[in-house]
């Protein structure tokens, strides 16, 4: 949502009626006598007096879709009202009692009964304005809200530096030597919000894990899981509840599983329905919702074989392998349906290898017998794909050379990358430990094909068409991943001031072709993901001063990335910039821009 100020001020040069005034103008219920009888007519060249049609109901519509945008704004001013009052209501506490959010969905749902025939999604809504959090009311005399400006120095970069490691097998590491009780050090690591969610739910089941104060994460020996009842809060992150999920599953017992509000609008309908094979039963506790908070009652009663169906996420599948290990009895799993069969024989398959678990694969067919895991004092980590490939594209924005020491991935996806950053005039070479990356030349005629990737590769793909688009003013829209949000899609073009034509050419929009000064780019930009965030980044070499609303999205992947992005093209890396500051991470809610006489709370910490 905009955080920019109240616009219903009516513009000098528009002819806007007030609000007030608008609205009186609509006709009552039946009366066929438009709004805008009395505005100038349209005359037909016959001398026939009646006013077009086409003309009646553009003016029509239009004033209609006014009226809508105005009750749009009166909503949200509502929602900031209802944001302080549930912020009273909720005092000290990090969240809201259940019992009074309870009352609150009773309400809810009995007024919500009368309007709307759609339950589920009325649930949905109430879900999301229990979520959403408004800004602070700007400062006095301030008409906007400040954003993070993309100005990088346009010079060829010289970045040369340890690449960041993969978080996700960091956590598939950190997990295994918990509830194990090995001792384990994961350094260098990122310190991001799933690593320290993870951390806070790992202490919350009994193992002894940490950071410690240069950043890595740490497992203690001993100690091990404690399956007691327990009411486990597993933060925003779908794995860390998964891996969890996995310990549970296989041995006899139960627990209650909440969350924030990625995972509380989350679908768990395909796991709801796959646990039962493994005598295991989730039970949603709001009534026909599909995320969390959830109750597991597990028995223990384990099948020797079991068909794992395709919609179950790699997520599910990875969290049911790591935990299959720890469980009373050997399980096959049978993946033969599965579409991310080799994405989990790339990531939790190799993990488990790595740390001795009894585990063959044959085909599709993946058998773990219980047994002690080996886990390694310090496991060897690939690079973070997703942030590895963002700094190898630099040399197309900006020119100059990008060493990245580490372990480039041997997936599929890593090697499709390098083909994606060829085809995008990036050449690479792996040798000695490290990938390097420079200019090449780039046919803006030809499209790049990021249709193989995974889905949070396609901002990546976007922004490397874009540069020649912007630049050149020739391009061409890359082909995507089919998993692609297209409103998202759209929604970065239209900020950077491209569009697509009719023969699939990036050419810039009415907006773009203005003078910076007369360009919408001083409206920031709300990027949905860190991949989306990091694709702006690089989109911003080719037009500087694009703004970015929420610069913090990256505590959720890399939050030292800003400060390496501001110092480029040399970055200063005495200070290890890879790390962050290990501040308390932020509750990760949906934050709403407010208008003036809305105030709100802060963000919740």
């Amino acid at each position: 949502m905009s955080n920019d100020n109240d616009t219903r001020t009516p513009r000098p040069d528009s002819g806007e009626q007030p609000r007030h005034d608008r609205e009186r103008s609509f006709p009552p219920s039946g009366d066929a006598r438009s709004p805008h009888d009395d505005a100038p007519r349209s005359f037909r060249r016959d001398g026939d007096r009646r006013p077009r049609r086409d003309d009646d109901r553009r003016s029509r519509g239009t004033s209609l879709l006014d009226a809508v945008m105005d009750l749009d704004r009166d909503i949200l001013k509502l929602l900031a009202r209802r944001s302080n009052l549930l912020e009273r209501l909720r005092g000290r506490r990090e969240r809201m009692d259940a019992g009074d959010e309870k009352i609150l969905r009773a309400a809810w749902e009995k007024a919500a009964g009368r309007m709307s025939r759609d339950a589920r999604l009325t649930r949905q809504m109430f879900a999301l304005l229990q979520e959403v959090e408004f800004l602070p009311r700007p400062v006095e005399g301030e008409e906007r809200r400040p954003a993070f400006n993309l100005a990088p120095v346009r010079k060829p970069a010289d970045l040369r530096m340890t690449a960041p490691p993969a978080c996700r097998r960091s956590r598939l590491y950190l997990m295994l030597a918990a509830v194990a009780g090995c001792a384990c050090r994961i350094s260098p690591s990122l310190l991001n919000d799933p690593a320290v969610e993870c951390v806070k739910m790992l202490n919350q089941c009994g193992t002894s894990v940490a950071w410690d104060e240069n950043g890595a994460l740490r497992a203690r020996e001993g100690g091990g899981l404690t399956l007691a009842d327990k009411v486990i809060f597993v933060g925003d992150d779908a794995l860390n509840f998964h891996l969890l999920l996995g310990q549970y599953a296989g041995r006899p017992s139960r627990a209650k599983f909440t969350g924030d509000s990625t995972l509380k609008l989350a679908d768990f309908s395909a796991l709801r329905r796959f646990l039962p094979r493994l005598g295991a039963r989730l039970t949603n506790v709001v009534p026909k919702s599909d995320g969390l908070p959830v109750r597991l009652e597990c028995s223990g009663i384990l099948p020797d074989r079991v068909e794992v169906p395709a919609d179950l996420s790699v997520d599910a599948v990875t969290g049911l392998l790591l935990g299959a290990p720890f469980w009373e009895r050997p399980v096959t799993f049978n993946l033969s349906t599965h579409p991310g069969f080799q994405d989990i024989l790339a990531e939790a398959v190799a993990v488990l290898r790595d740390c001795g678990a009894n585990i063959s694969v044959d085909d599709a067919l993946i058998r773990v017998t219980p047994g002690t895991l080996r886990v390694p004092a310090e496991p060897a980590l690939d690079m973070e794909l997703t942030l590895a490939a963002t700094l190898l594209a630099l040399p197309g924005a900006a020119g100059g050379e990008v060493r990245l020491a580490g372990r480039w991935p041997a997936c599929a996806a890593a090697r499709q990358l390098l083909t994606l950053l060829e085809q995008a005039g990036v050449r690479t070479e792996c040798a000695d430990g490290e990938i390097r990356a420079a200019r090449a030349g780039q046919s803006a005629a030809i499209p790049l094909d990021a249709s193989a990737l995974p889905e949070r590769f396609a901002p990546l793909a976007l922004a490397c068409a874009a540069l020649p688009a912007l630049r050149q003013r020739e391009g061409r829209m890359p082909l995507l991943p089919s998993a692609a949000d297209p409103v998202e899609v759209e929604s970065f073009l239209r900020h950077v001031g491209l569009e697509v034509d009719d023969t699939g050419r990036l050419c810039l929009s009415a907006d773009g072709e203005q003078p910076e000064h007369a360009r919408g780019l001083q409206n920031a930009w709300t990027a949905p993901s860190p991949a989306w965030a990091m694709a702006l980044a690089l989109t911003a070499y080719a037009r500087p001063g694009l703004k970015l609303a929420n610069p913090g999205v990256m505590t959720t992947l890399y939050p030292g990335f800003w400060a390496l992005y501001n110092a480029l093209p040399c970055p200063d890396l005495k200070r290890n910039i890879t790390e962050p500051v290990h501040e308390k991470p932020v509750r990760r809610r949906i934050i709403a821009g407010s208008h003036p006489g809305t105030g709100s709370g802060d963000n919740d910490d």
